[in-house]
């Protein structure tokens, strides 16, 4: 069946709303401009466009695996934070606006102080840490992870935003030597 964007947007809206999605319309949207590669103008210009059918059988996918209860994040593979987009998937916290205020508190907090070291514990996907030191380029920013899951999407985000002033460092902050946390202006943990 040949359909447009428009259209599969609808049924794909539909199929959500059926199975007691709340943000069926959003989500929808946000698959579909996933599926296709596009920028939400994208969605929009080519609204009346007809749909190749390599873009409706991943649309298909990614709507079943939101069904399932799947996060949409996990879904897209990246989401966006702060002034950027990250990777995340499973084994990291997906980003959220409210974090976005410990970022805003923390760059004001060493522009204040002229801090020169941060250090990020539990980084998970590294938004904290790397939003941080994109605002303060002056700032040395230590991400600490341990488990191998998140450490993948830190080492990731920090690689596709190529920061001179942070780095990602695997650690227990639970047992390993603490004596490693010394000399720090700022500590940050979501």
């Amino acid at each position: 069946m040949i359909q447009t964007f428009r259209e599969l947007y609808n049924s794909g809206k539909e199929k959500l709303q059926e199975n007691q999605k709340e943000d069926a319309d959003f989500d929808a949207l946000q698959l579909l401009i996933g599926a296709a590669d596009f920028k939400q103008a994208d969605f929009f210009l080519n609204a009346g466009e007809t749909v190749p059918q390599n873009i409706c059988d991943r649309y298909e996918e990614m709507l079943s695996q939101r069904i399932s209860g799947r996060p949409l994040q996990y879904i897209l593979g990246e989401w966006d934070f702060y002034k950027s987009t990250f990777f995340v998937g499973e084994g990291v916290l997906i980003p959220r606006p409210e974090t976005e205020q410990l970022v805003e508190i923390c760059v004001k907090e060493i522009r204040k102080n002229s801090y020169k070291t941060v250090y990020d514990l539990c980084a998970g996907s590294g938004c904290i840490g790397i939003s941080i030191a994109k605002e303060c380029p002056d700032v040395q920013v230590v991400m600490f992870e341990l488990f191998d899951n998140a450490l993948k999407y830190t080492q990731k985000n920090l690689e596709a935003h190529k920061l001179k002033n942070a780095k990602l460092v695997k650690f227990d902050v639970l047992n390993d030597d603490v004596s490693l946390l010394q000399n720090v202006d700022l500590l940050v943990s979501n």
